[in-house]
């Protein structure tokens, strides 16, 4: 409708020149003029802006009718702006073309601006003239005929009917409005792409479209949008509708997510018989996930098939977590079957892998599975647990090899510290002490909050803080066992252990009280333990404490 108005229909004023004039491509304009139109040009970009900016927040409604409004602003505002700067160039007796410099990043702009605004145009009549037109006479007096124009000196007489001029060449407009009405037409079909597509914001829009025109990424990607509610109502159905145009398109992952979809029923009916093709077709192309819900469609459609286990193998190999906890969860149940101390220790071995990789649903099974092991079986399955995780593999260690890692630790302590070396004659007393010790809320406190945080965060006990307390508890063990009866020079008797890792020793124990006296000999273990449990603690195994919120305990 502006571009008709600007080029046909009877002749329109505005502040004395021709509406047509102004909007036409044709003829010259002064620097008046020039600033007059460009300005105006620019002051109708600005409301068309505001006008569209105070309409979207209005709903649906007002967000397409400030589109509409912003689209014809803007093809207005450039047609206005075009047609006064190619008529001021035709002014300076230059090619309407010129304008393309406007392309030319800052410098054309202001070239533009210097020789548009500020240079003054060609005197006289020059090749941009408008032809054809009627001079401009004053207005006859009412009821008398208007005289005829006198020739100019040395020109023939006018004739009553003026031969007509010869009419310029159309191509030019009639190109530039075939181009502006192009540009007009993609600007409003990619305005009713957007405000057709879903979403609130431009990265949802844009994957609708890219999706939409056949991207198999894109396509995944939307169908996620859809499924977690990101930009989009979440809607498990349209989720199934974009991975399955995925899944189409060969991609592994949306097959395995189409799949989910199926095997537990979010937006579409549960069918595990449909899953398991996409499963396998993901298998193919060694997507772990997908091994993962293969195995676990076997495990509940068909639990006599060695396959599940098979592909929890596989998947847990390529590390997919999920596959982890199932697998360690499988070794368990087979507890009771074959070597059933093996198949604890992979079970375990798995679980904490899984903890590890994040699956913080295991930390209660694991709890739970440690405080079942056998007293007499928990240093040694430790030792394999903890050594396979070193090694990074779950096959069997050699004995020689197998390494209890004192700074890590199942639920509720550390595995034993190996005990002091005696002489003949001397009466060991380190097991006896470090079992008091690990009975004393001081030691029994931090050794909790350590397996807690361990089992927390996989991490914890390789930082800083974790190291500390590690050490600290390995220290507490250490001077438990070191404690000794010696028999020292002159007969003397000495008890020896160590505080905080300095040798303690102490001449007035006698030898009789510790061997005959059972009640002198818990009185003296107990003192020796508390002597060792009230160390000063390390600042950092302070903050650790304080921050877990102990009482009674952070104040040494």
């Amino acid at each position: 409708m502006f571009i008709a108005i600007a080029t046909s229909g009877p002749v329109h004023r505005l502040g004395g020149v021709q509406l047509r004039a102004r909007l036409s491509f044709q003829g010259r304009f002064g620097r008046k003029l020039f600033w007059q139109n460009w300005l105006g040009a620019i002051l109708l970009l600005v409301l068309t802006v505001l006008l569209a900016g105070a309409l979207s927040p209005a709903g649906t409604a007002g967000a397409i009718l400030g589109g509409i409004i912003t689209i014809v602003g803007v093809v207005g505002a450039v047609w206005w702006s075009l047609a006064t700067q190619i008529k001021r160039w035709h002014d300076l007796d230059r090619s309407g073309w010129m304008v393309l410099l406007n392309f030319i990043p800052v410098l054309g702009f202001f070239i533009c601006v210097i020789s548009l605004g500020f240079l003054k145009g060609k005197p006289g009549p020059n090749r941009f003239d408008v032809k054809g037109a009627a001079p401009v006479t004053p207005a006859a007096p009412a009821g008398v005929p208007a005289a005829p124009a006198a020739p100019a000196p040395g020109e023939p007489p006018r004739l009553e009917t003026p031969v007509p001029a010869g009419k310029p060449s159309k191509w030019p407009r009639r190109m530039l409005t075939a181009a502006l009405g192009l540009l007009a037409l993609v600007v409003l079909g990619g305005a009713g792409f957007f405000f057709a597509s879903p979403g609130a914001d431009w990265a949802t829009r844009r994957s609708w479209l890219r999706a939409t025109l056949g991207s198999p990424a894109e396509c995944q990607a939307l169908a996620w949008r859809y499924r977690v509610g990101r930009g989009v109502s979440q809607d498990f159905a349209k989720a199934a509708r974009w991975f399955e145009r995925a899944a189409d398109k060969g991609v592994a992952s949306a097959q395995y997510d189409l799949a989910v979809l199926y095997f537990y029923g979010l937006g579409v009916p549960a069918d595990p018989a449909k899953a398991r093709p996409l499963l396998e077709a993901a298998v193919q192309q060694n997507y772990a996930p997908a091994m993962t819900l293969l195995g676990l469609w076997y495990a509940t459609e068909e639990p006599a098939n060695p396959m599940a286990s098979t592909l929890w193998e596989q998947a847990a190999a390529a590390g997919d977590p999920w596959a982890e906890s199932l697998l360690g969860s499988a070794c368990l149940a087979k507890r009771a079957e074959g070597d059933g101390q093996e198949n604890l220790i992979r079970g375990l071995y798995w679980l904490e892998t899984a903890r590890r990789h994040g699956v913080e649903t295991v930390g209660g099974l694991l709890q739970h599975v440690w405080a079942t092991v056998p007293a007499e079986d928990l240093e040694a399955v430790t030792g394999q647990v903890f050594g396979r995780l070193e090694n990074g593999k779950p096959d069997p260690l050699p004995e020689e090899t197998v390494a209890t890692a004192p700074e890590v630790m199942p639920p509720g302590d550390n595995p034993p510290g190996e005990p002091a070396e005696t002489t003949s004659g001397d009466v060991p007393l380190g097991d006896e002490v470090l079992a008091k010790v690990r009975s004393l809320p001081e030691y029994l406190t931090v050794s909790t909050l350590y397996a807690e945080k361990s089992q927390a965060d996989a991490n914890w006990p390789a930082s800083d803080e974790g190291q500390a307390v590690g050490q600290y508890l390995q220290t507490m063990r250490t001077d438990a066992q070191s404690a000794v009866l010696k028999k020292g020079a002159e007969g003397k008797v000495v008890l020896e252990y160590a505080v905080g890792g300095n040798t303690v020793s102490d001449e007035g124990v006698k030898a009789e009280d510790i061997v005959n006296n059972a009640e002198q000999r818990d009185a003296i273990v107990a003192a020796v333990a508390q002597n060792i449990a009230g160390a000063p603690r390390p600042m950092m195994v302070t903050e650790f404490l304080k921050q877990a919120g102990t009482a009674g305990v952070e104040g040494k």
